[in-house]
């Protein structure tokens, strides 16, 4: 039998949201794929959202693992402030932002990138 947990469940909706992006991203270049198999003139625009299709998935996907996955927002928004020594960076939960002081067991960093950071 397979247990749920919570955190189980939040990883479905990361890949939902990732794959559903991937998927809607593509599909302009699909369409312009079939076309050309077809031997059909493909309009000059579908080329230009085929291009930003494309790049507005690469920027959406680490916006999105930003937003849905707690373990990499707090790695991202380390390495955005690093933070001098002492420092503390701000920890977003649920919609607040309060101070912690980061320690390895949570942390992305190895343990050098750790201490400069201590």
């Amino acid at each position: 039998a397979v247990v749920s947990t919570q955190s189980g469940h939040y990883g479905r909706g990361t890949i939902t949201i990732i794959c559903w992006t991937f998927i809607i991203s593509w599909v302009p270049f699909l369409v312009k794929l079939g076309l050309q198999t077809l031997k059909m003139d493909v309009p000059a625009w579908l080329y230009v959202v085929q291009i930003e299709m494309l790049s507005l998935n690469v920027t959406l996907n680490p916006l999105i693992y930003t937003a849905t996955n707690r373990r990499f927002r707090n790695f991202v928004i380390r390495r955005l402030l690093r933070r001098k020594k002492g420092g503390r960076i701000p920890k977003i939960q649920a919609g607040n932002v309060r101070e912690v002081k980061a320690t390895q067991k949570d942390s992305f960093l190895s343990s050098s990138e750790m201490k400069s950071f201590s």
